[in-house]
């Protein structure tokens, strides 16, 4: 009888111990399921040449009367198309946010969605966004003609769309035909006098990526 006296006085003191470490570690827990978590619109930026940055901020408000100092820890997942990015923020100030990201996502040839999953106590916020899909690099026209009356220094031009951008352009008989580009826009210049020969030359014009088109030339020298 005394042995089982024990044996019942600890088994009361093990449970006792138990519950007072499951209420200290369940603080923050209780907190955020007692509270409300919140994800704002994703923010997706284009940095030109084909990449954004990509963030949003996730807001933990607490339950009434208590305190938001330290805590809760909020777990993020954020996918862009088939990348992966987690980890973990943790609310700042008296208005209880906390940024999540930035990230650099490439733009691609389709659209890159954009998930981002926030979680704390039991809490759960998701929102989703997308990249545009990038254009195929193109011209317009893709073809620039002068004619045997055109003299050296005549212009045409021609509208780049597409790809990524900063492009660069160069000319495969430079002698005659010059090419330079500002923006989208392509400048090519007949250099040499006008003659009874018709024939061509191309431009090249290449994005930032490394992907090209080209520019038909025709004139006479």
């Amino acid at each position: 009888m005394k042995t089982t006296g024990w044996r019942v006085l600890l088994l009361v003191m093990i449970t006792t111990v138990i519950g007072m470490l499951a209420g200290c570690g369940n603080g923050g827990g209780s907190m955020a399921t007692n509270g409300t978590l919140a994800l704002a619109d994703i923010s997706v930026t284009d940095l030109s040449g084909g990449k954004y940055t990509v963030e949003t901020t996730a807001t933990f408000t607490p339950a009434s009367g208590t305190n938001i100092a330290g805590g809760p820890e909020i777990a993020y997942t954020a996918t862009f198309g088939s990348i992966t990015r987690t980890g973990n923020v943790i609310p700042q100030g008296t208005t209880g946010t906390a940024v999540i990201g930035p990230w650099e996502v490439d733009q691609a040839f389709e659209p890159v969605i954009i998930t981002i999953v926030a979680s704390t106590g039991g809490l759960s916020a998701t929102k989703k966004s997308s990249i545009p899909a990038i254009a195929s690099l193109s011209v317009s026209p893709a073809t620039a003609a002068f004619a045997n009356t055109d003299t050296a220094g005549t212009s045409k031009t021609i509208t780049v769309s597409g790809g990524f951008s900063p492009y660069t352009v160069a000319s495969a008989t430079p002698a005659d035909i010059s090419a330079t580009i500002s923006g989208s826009s392509v400048t090519i210049t007949k250099l040499s006098a006008s003659g009874p020969t018709n024939t061509s030359t191309t431009v090249t014009v290449t994005d930032n990526r490394g992907n090209q088109t080209q520019i038909i030339v025709g004139y006479f020298k």
